[in-house]
């Protein structure tokens, strides 16, 4: 008889959409969608740091070149000013 009424029990509890097994699946299911969500996520911001690694060499890159370019014209302003014989 115990068998009988722990079987039924079960079975209820198995086919009842609020039963306990179905809301323990629920909860494995948010779970595993959690750490979907959580994989995204570190995904998306490690593509994010990246992008900005390429941005900071990008930017990097142009301010050295400024920089190279202001000490150049610094160098030819200073040479037309000798042939000119201003300083």
């Amino acid at each position: 008889a115990d068998i009988t009424s722990n079987w039924a029990f079960f079975i209820k509890h198995v086919n009842e959409p609020q039963g306990l097994l179905s809301r323990v699946l629920k909860n494995q299911q948010s779970i595993e969608q959690v750490g979907l969500k959580r994989t995204q996520l570190e995904a998306d911001i490690k593509a994010q740091i990246v992008e900005l690694k390429h941005l900071v060499t990008s930017i990097d890159q142009q301010s050295t070149q400024m920089v190279n370019d202001a000490e150049q014209l610094v160098t030819k302003v200073s040479v037309s000013a000798s042939i000119a014989g201003i300083i």
